[in-house]
């Protein structure tokens, strides 16, 4: 079963887990990285690498090109016989307007459906100078797992339970209001019929 909880380095992520790294200035990647990727190794997984950890601007040209590549990659270590796809993906060269709030939860949810399916690792990387604050809320609200120094607005995490089952953990308040409505919205373009699973939540304050 997936939770949601905060991770202080990726050496605990596991199959189906769907990792939000947000990376201040000066932080350091390549160590967390070279040890993710070395993991891999470890524990029998196909590791695929999109861009670099260096702060280069590289990586997916597209939220499509992405999708496809972590589902052709999912599907290619299933079938190789590997436990699973284990992705590090940094996405802080996507360009501004793919990075929008709706944009980020959009994708992100599909993403982190196909983790849950798939038994897929996916680590996304973001340098939170390429972000502004609402999208940092966003993109950490549609991951179950966060990483990173620093402030996240929301309190609540909505992530993939199930193959057309959602759970919401942790509180939605007047501070998340505005990434959880988002977040919603866009689900519902993925979904004729929408199952949240409540079960998670501390609270809920509905903002006046």
């Amino acid at each position: 079963m997936r939770t949601a909880h905060g991770v202080a380095t990726l050496d605990p992520v596991d199959v189906g887990d769907h990792v939000c790294w947000l990376v201040g200035p000066g932080e350091d990647t390549a160590g967390p990285a070279r040890a993710f990727m070395a993991d891999g190794e470890l524990f029998g997984d196909m590791v695929l690498v999109l861009g670099g950890s260096d702060g280069a601007r590289r990586g997916p040209a597209s939220w499509e090109s992405f999708f496809s590549e972590v589902s052709k990659g999912a599907e290619r270590a299933d079938r190789q016989g590997f436990r699973a796809l284990r992705v590090l993906a940094d996405l802080s060269g996507l360009p501004a307007d793919d990075t929008r709030p709706e944009i980020l939860a959009r994708h992100e949810l599909r993403l982190d459906a196909l983790a849950a399916d798939s038994g897929a690792i996916l680590v996304c990387v973001y340098a939170r100078a390429a972000l502004t604050p609402q999208a940092i809320d966003q993109a950490a609200g549609v991951h179950p797992h966060h990483l990173g120094r620093g402030a996240v607005g929301p309190a609540f995490r909505l992530f993939s339970a199930a193959r057309d089952r959602w759970s919401v953990s942790g509180v939605v308040d007047t501070e998340g209001a505005e990434s959880f409505r988002t977040a919603l919205g866009e689900l519902l373009t993925l979904a004729p019929v929408l199952h949240l699973e409540c079960g998670g939540w501390n609270s809920w304050t509905v903002p006046g």
